[in-house]
């Protein structure tokens, strides 16, 4: 029975540790926290919705993680807004996220804002381009895509085409 509850202990360690964002070890988030560090200005599109439930809010759990994340709101569009902030608020804003969707926790809205955020962090160049463009994030999974009914000069019944133009 005791090898029994050392083996279960174990695993149960190693789940711990192997656990947190869906492919984001722990070397992986600390390399992008030391990239985010250095970012002079990040932009992030979203719903004021999601922003207010993963970096917007103030927390009732975890001391280090509990206060907002500053950024500042430059642009609004009905319910969707564009942030700015800088190096080290993205980092506040890494942590917790990774905290949120950790081991022993789990949020959709965290995941899909970490996983939208780490590829342009992780495209992030050292030493960037004399007059590069600010690094945005848009989560907006509606962007692109065909009208799902009819339009108004559609017969009833027929399904709109979708647009090919590029505009």
């Amino acid at each position: 029975m005791g090898r029994v509850r050392i083996v279960l202990t174990v695993l149960a360690v190693t789940a711990v540790l192997a656990g947190g964002l869906a492919g984001c070890g722990d070397s992986k988030h600390d390399e992008r926290l030391k990239k985010a560090a250095g970012i002079t200005a990040f932009r992030i599109r979203c719903t004021q919705d999601l922003w207010n439930r993963t970096g917007g809010h103030k927390a009732s759990w975890g001391d280090n993680y509990r206060d907002p994340v500053k950024a500042r709101v430059i642009e609004r569009h009905g319910e969707t807004i564009t942030l700015e902030m800088t190096g080290p608020h993205l980092v506040d804003l890494l942590n917790k996220l990774h905290h949120m969707d950790g081991p022993g926790a789990s949020d959709p809205l965290a995941r899909r804002m970490y996983e939208a955020i780490a590829p342009q962090i992780d495209a992030v160049q050292a030493t960037p381009a004399q007059g590069a463009p600010v690094p945005e994030v848009v989560i907006d999974d509606t962007v692109g895509t065909a009208p799902a009914s009819p339009t108004a000069s559609s017969p009833a019944g027929a399904s709109a085409s979708p647009s090919t133009s590029n505009k």
